[in-house]
């Protein structure tokens, strides 16, 4: 089993960024929430 974290600490600016496929996947899901709200709302 992968024990590696999703995320990790970027190295320049704020913030976090996919680390592994698992990371990826949790902000492609993020990303697909948002747009389906946005397209709700319009």
């Amino acid at each position: 089993m992968d024990q590696s974290p999703w995320f990790r600490k970027k190295n320049v600016g704020y913030g976090w960024t996919p680390n592994n496929w698992k990371g990826w996947a949790v902000t492609l899901i993020g990303v697909m929430v948002v747009v389906a709200v946005v397209k709700s709302l319009l």
